[in-house]
C-alpha cells in the first residue's frame, strides 16, 4: 500500500529553488532539493512514490532482468560515492506496463519495488503524483537526473543536475512529436532538455509553495535540445489506476 501521508511534511514537499539551468551543459542541484529522486540502477532516474515504491520508464529495462541485482540509490545528489544520509538498496521486483510499446513508447511506465521500506528523512521523501488538472500546460515544469550533458557522449555529470522547461500544449505536443496526448505530455525550451541517461526520471510542477507534484517520466525525443523538438514524457495522470492496481490503494 502507498503510504505517503506520514511524509514529512506530506507527499511533494520539496524546497525546490531554481536558478537558470539545463541539463545538457547543466547546472548541480541543491542536497535535499530533490527528495524523491531516485538513480535506479547508474543507467536510469526514477521517483520515490511511497516507503516501498519507485515510478520510472518501461523501456529502462527488457523485462528479463534480476530484480536483486538492480542497484538504487536514495537520498543522493551523487553516484560517484555514498553520500551521509543516503540509501542504496535493491529490487523486490520490477513491474512493466503489460502494453509498453517499443517502438511507439506507449505506456512508457514501470514500477519498482524495493526490496525493504525507507524511512522518510529532509533528504528522502516521496513525490506526489498529478491529477489532469495539475498539468500546466503552457507554463513551467522542472525535470531532473544524472543523464549525458551533450548527445552522443559519455560525459555524465558528477552531481544531480536539474533544469526548468516550458510545457507545450497538447496539440503542438501531438504536432511537434507526434505524441499521443492522452499518453505523453511535451517540454520544449530553446536549449534546455532532458537527455540519454535522465530516463525514467520525474518532471514535477508546482501545486502550490512548497508542494510539487509529478506530471510526467522521461520517455523519449528527437535528440537533446535539438529546435522544435520537444522532449517527450509519459502522463502520469494517465496511469493513477495502474499505479494503484499494482502497488494498491493510495492514502494521499
Amino acid at each position: 500500500m502507498i503510504d505517503i501521508i506520514s511524509a514529512k511534511g506530506g507527499c511533494g514537499a520539496a524546497p525546490i529553488s531554481l536558478i537558470d539551468s539545463k541539463i545538457v551543459n547543466g547546472v548541480d542541484a541543491s542536497l535535499g532539493e530533490y527528495p524523491y529522486q531516485v538513480s535506479v540502477g547508474g543507467f536510469c532516474g526514477g521517483s520515490l512514490i511511497s516507503k516501498t515504491w519507485v515510478l520510472t520508464a518501461a523501456h529502462c529495462f527488457t523485462g528479463k532482468e534480476s530484480p536483486a541485482s538492480l542497484t538504487l540509490r536514495l537520498g543522493s545528489l551523487r553516484l560517484d560515492r555514498q553520500e551521509a544520509g543516503s540509501l542504496t538498496l535493491s529490487a523486490r521486483r520490477i513491474i512493466r506496463h503489460e502494453d509498453y510499446n517499443d517502438f511507439t513508447f506507449e505506456n512508457d511506465i514501470a514500477l519498482i519495488e524495493l526490496s525493504q521500506e525507507v524511512t522518510f528523512t529532509d533528504k528522502i521523501r516521496p513525490i506526489c503524483l498529478a491529477k489532469n488538472e495539475d498539468i500546466p500546460f503552457g507554463g513551467r515544469v522542472v525535470a531532473t537526473g544524472w543523464g549525458t550533458l551533450q548527445l552522443g557522449t559519455s560525459n555524465h555529470p558528477k552531481k544531480l543536475q536539474e533544469v526548468e522547461l516550458n510545457m507545450i500544449s497538447e496539440d503542438l505536443c501531438k504536432l511537434l512529436a507526434s505524441a499521443d496526448p492522452s499518453k505523453f505530455i511535451c517540454a520544449l525550451t530553446p536549449l534546455k532538455d532532458t537527455c540519454q541517461g535522465d530516463s525514467g526520471g520525474p518532471l514535477v510542477a508546482n501545486l502550490c509553495p512548497g508542494r510539487w507534484v509529478q506530471v510526467g517520466i522521461v520517455s523519449h525525443g528527437d535528440e537533446c535540445a535539438k529546435e522544435n523538438a520537444p522532449g517527450v514524457y509519459t502522463r502520469v495522470s494517465t496511469y493513477i489506476n495502474w499505479i494503484t492496481q499494482k502497488t494498491g490503494p493510495s492514502s494521499c
